[in-house]
């Protein structure tokens, strides 16, 4: 196989090529990752990677399941992928604050892209993994993100607004001031998350994990039945809307 053709298999494309296909009408990006460039140095003419016959490959970006078994590539633990190439600076942030509504990028590999006050409304996101994205100011309204995986994002001031988010998981992503109104967060997992000022005004969260700073959050518009909490900061005027949230009766008579 040429290098080519093998970058092709591994979903790899370029920021510049979604964009010019997006724009031609092509929805479809399912699968991908936008390293083409970066990873052009680790891949060699005839040396076909396992990763391309690994179970899941149909579902995941090949790159990404390659994370798991370590056979073709070098990754450090939090799913950076270190065969890459970056010379002196990260790929260039072009996505930002395009229109990419209706966009279908679910089982892609996305690291580290930039999507800075981009419009990803309607986006099909369905198991797709975002390392070290910056999604600030992005509109996610209705986008589907089940079974997400976001580790070390930005999302701060991000619309997420009646999107599905059952069983995606969230670690030390920074939240702040984001909207989740009416947002399914079922099953979700968020470690270590920064929601200061963040809006869960009729989101649903039954059985969520949820860890994290909560100040500033209006606890008094949200529910949380059958939660996981842990290493929750509050301020002391929320103690009482937080356990009215998890469903926690405290009886103050003698």
């Amino acid at each position: 196989m040429t290098s080519s053709q093998i970058l092709d298999e591994l979903g790899a494309t370029t920021p510049e090529d979604l964009l010019r296909e997006y724009r031609t009408g092509r929805r479809d990006f399912s699968r991908i990752n936008l390293l083409r460039r970066e990873l052009e140095p680790a891949v060699t003419d005839h040396s076909r990677p396992d990763c391309l016959d690994y179970p899941g490959a149909d579902v995941c970006n090949p790159l990404w399941l390659d994370f798991h078994f370590r056979s073709d590539f070098d990754w450090d633990q939090d799913g950076r992928c270190a065969s890459l190439e970056f010379g002196d600076s990260l790929p260039p942030p072009i996505l930002s604050g395009l229109n990419l509504a209706g966009i279908i990028l679910a089982g892609s590999y996305l690291y580290p892209i930039n999507f800075a006050g981009a419009d990803l409304s309607y986006a099909d996101l369905r198991r797709t993994v975002f390392i070290d994205c910056d999604l600030s100011g992005a509109t996610l309204v209705k986008a589907d993100l089940r079974g997400a995986y976001l580790r070390n994002c930005t999302l701060a001031h991000c619309d997420l607004s009646k999107a599905r988010m059952e069983r995606a998981t969230l670690t030390y992503c920074d939240l702040r001031d984001s909207k989740f109104t009416e947002t399914v967060l079922s099953l979700a997992r968020l470690r270590g998350v920064d929601l200061r000022g963040a809006c869960l005004k009729s989101a649903r969260c039954k059985s969520m994990t949820l860890a994290g700073d909560l100040r500033n959050v209006d606890l008094q518009t949200a529910s949380f039945p059958n939660a996981r909490i842990g290493g929750l900061r509050i301020t002391a005027d929320q103690l009482d809307p937080l356990l009215t949230a998890l469903g926690i009766a405290v009886d103050n008579t003698a």
